[in-house]
């Protein structure tokens, strides 16, 4: 190993601490901050994962890459991380919510370490402060058991490998995109920095990503008959719904500060604007690896609005940790700006340099102290809490071949374990049409289901429970009240024999038009007009029942 070089520059930033020691500490309290926060969020994800872990499920106990047996539909956006999730699952047998977590928890590891590796050693006490913001933000790990830390730390595995080892870097990439689609921007973005610092397209590189791209598309067409997720459209009619899509629609910057500021607190706002500040450094200073990052982030954050998809936390998560390495890289750059200005003589940038010093530092220390009290009181959202013990029920009182309508599908399809027909169209597209015209009443009556559930204080179902008919067709057999004492999740039941209106076309849609699909009305018994299952493996294992939860403030 080559001796460890430090300049004088790194060293006064530290005045009395030697630099091994500082660079050791900080990376023993980024894996202690995974491990704690892995450990506390194990398996309490957010909904929209139980969706990859479902399809992981099945496709681990032989049913095919699949949410709802017998029913191919490509309603998921990282397929790479159901692959690796169900390989995990079959290797260990554990549960596959916590093998997510532990995936996610090795990923920004992994991103950490490959920014290491990229940068000059002299500055790892630049690169590491951010890694501890990194590793302990609550903005981060309320994203916790996704694909996003995995495809982040394989596209910058991929652009730290590209020079030495171009075909296995442009595997690592090439994989990223699978994990997470859109890592492909990040890909192209690593392309265009390789032919500006090379002055040509390293073709190794880019043949051997475009392979695993090529073959994991004619692998989703295969199987699923387009390869393309069919998530994309939902979210987008689902922002229109909620309104403002578009660029500058609320529902993305809107929304997206607003979870900014309450995961980080009244100091969120200094430690965006001091990452901000500090990007342009990463980009000059971190390696191909700080790069890539600043890149792909920057584009990440500013494609997806002009998509009109509603704001979610996965979108930004790159843009939001290059802002985080920035501003663990603002503790040691005004350090070194206030002893070089000290060493110059410069009283008046000394004395500014001090207090921004203090400020900087104030601001890391009290970030780090809100972060780990967010953990301490960190719990499961109450409503998704109420959708576990609902599904749980339904899994205990109801027959295999008993369907559910509802419209979030993720802990309720992976817990109960039954058909889930999904009013917004992820999972089940022939929902589409209707949600376009926001006509959720007509996706249900194009194929009504035995099971519907209804949230009291949302309005995901509320146009179907409140119809009149609903109540002589339908009733109540179980109700479970969130913790918070938010609103209560109501289980309703399809009563033998009693008629509901027949399927229509889509709301706004011209005379004639065919509805999407067509079923048997009288539904007699508590059939369902859904595919029945096969013959299956134990469920997948759940969180302990019963356990209070409540979302942290």
């Amino acid at each position: 190993m080559e001796p460890l070089s430090i300049s004088n520059e790194t060293r006064s930033a530290f005045p009395g601490i030697r630099y091994p020691r500082v660079a050791l500490m900080l990376s023993l309290a980024c894996v202690a901050l995974a491990v704690a926060f892995a450990w506390r969020t194990a398996g309490i994800a957010i909904d929209d994962f139980f969706i990859t872990y479902r399809y992981a499920w099945h496709l681990a106990h032989g049913d095919g890459l699949v949410f709802n047996l017998g029913e191919p539909v490509f309603g998921l956006s990282n397929p790479g991380l159901a692959l690796v999730l169900a390989a995990l699952h079959l290797a260990t047998g554990a549960r596959i919510e916590i093998l997510a977590t532990i995936v996610f928890a090795a990923g920004l590891l992994g991103i950490v370490a490959c920014l290491l590796r990229s940068a000059p050693r002299e500055i790892w006490t630049e690169i590491l402060p951010g890694g501890v913001l990194l590793l302990s933000s609550p903005f981060v790990w309320r994203a916790q058991g996704s694909e996003t830390a995995l495809a982040l730390c394989l596209l910058l595995a991929s652009a730290l490998f590209a020079e030495r080892r171009p075909i296995l870097a442009g595997l690592l990439g090439g994989t990223a995109v699978w994990v997470r689609p859109d890592t492909g921007l990040g890909l192209a973005v690593l392309g265009l920095l390789l032919i500006r610092e090379r002055r040509r397209l390293p073709w190794a590189w880019a043949i051997s990503a475009a392979a695993v791209i090529l073959a994991g598309a004619f692998a989703a067409y295969a199987a699923f008959g387009t390869v393309l997720p069919e998530t994309f459209a939902s979210k987008r009619y689902l922002a229109e719904i909620s309104g403002g899509s578009g660029f500058l629609g609320h529902s993305f910057w809107g929304a997206g500060l607003s979870t900014w500021l309450q995961l980080s607190g009244i100091l969120g706002v200094a430690i965006l604007l001091f990452g901000l500040v500090e990007l342009p450094g990463i980009y000059r200073r971190w390696g191909i690896c700080g790069r890539v990052l600043v890149g792909y982030g920057a584009v990440n954050a500013l494609v997806y609005p002009l998509f009109g998809v509603p704001f979610s936390i996965w979108y930004v998560f790159p843009f939001a940790a290059a802002i985080l390495f920035g501003a663990g890289a603002a503790v040691s750059s005004t350090l070194r700006r206030a002893k070089e200005a000290h060493r110059a003589g410069r009283r008046t940038l000394y004395v500014l340099g001090s207090i921004a010093v203090l400020i900087v530092n104030w601001t890391f220390i009290g970030s780090i102290f809100w972060n780990l009290s967010w953990l301490e009181d960190f719990a499961e959202v109450p409503r998704q809490q109420a959708y576990r013990e609902a599904a749980l029920w339904i899994r205990q009182n109801s027959a295999p071949d008993e369907s559910i309508a509802f419209g979030e599908i993720g802990v309720l399809g992976y817990t109960s374990d039954r058909t889930v027909e999904d009013l917004m169209g992820l999972v089940t597209p022939r929902s589409l049409p209707y949600i376009a015209k926001k006509d959720l009443l007509g996706a249900f009556l194009a194929h009504p289901t035995p099971l519907v559930l209804f949230h009291t204080e949302r309005r995901s179902t509320r146009p179907i429970v409140s119809q009149p008919w609903f109540r002589r067709a339908y009733r109540e057999v179980a109700r479970f009240p969130q913790s918070d004492g938010g609103g209560e999740v109501v289980v309703f039941r399809r009563v033998p024999g009693r008629a509901i209106p027949p399927p229509r076309p889509p709301r706004g849609a011209p005379r004639g038009a065919e509805p999407a699909s067509g079923f048997n009305r009288s539904l007699g018994g508590s059939g369902s007009s859904t595919p029945a299952h096969p013959p299956r493996p134990a469920v997948p294992p759940t969180l302990a029942e019963g356990a209070a939860f409540r979302e942290p403030g």
